[in-house]
């Protein structure tokens, strides 16, 4: 149930299923609901956590989320830097807090 309002968030943003990085922004929020302390330690939990998840390693799944949020940023800005508490182009970790707190 929780996937579908991720889904849903993402698609409103611009971003559709086709990405790779879309997969992976989806799962992320799974995960982030699941134990928060995974935005805090982004880099040594989570990445490795997607990568073994999706069988990529740590450096596609850091661009594959960074091009989705890119694409994010330039379909919806506005709605981006809303969510992300000003960031016009807000890093993973940033995209990944305002996008739970959003659905919150």
């Amino acid at each position: 149930m929780v996937d579908l309002f991720v889904e849903n968030k993402l698609r409103s943003l611009g971003l559709m299923g086709n990405y790779q990085g879309y997969h992976c922004l989806v799962h992320s929020i799974h995960l982030i609901q699941e134990d928060p302390t995974y935005l805090d330690m982004a880099t040594k939990r989570l990445y490795p956590e997607l990568a073994r998840t999706f069988g990529m390693n740590v450096g596609s799944v850091d661009s594959a989320m960074r091009t989705a949020i890119s694409l994010c940023c330039t379909r919806c800005g506005p709605q981006v830097a809303q969510m992300c508490q000003g960031a016009q182009r807000p890093t993973v970790a940033q995209f990944l807090r305002g996008l739970a707190e959003d659905l919150n």
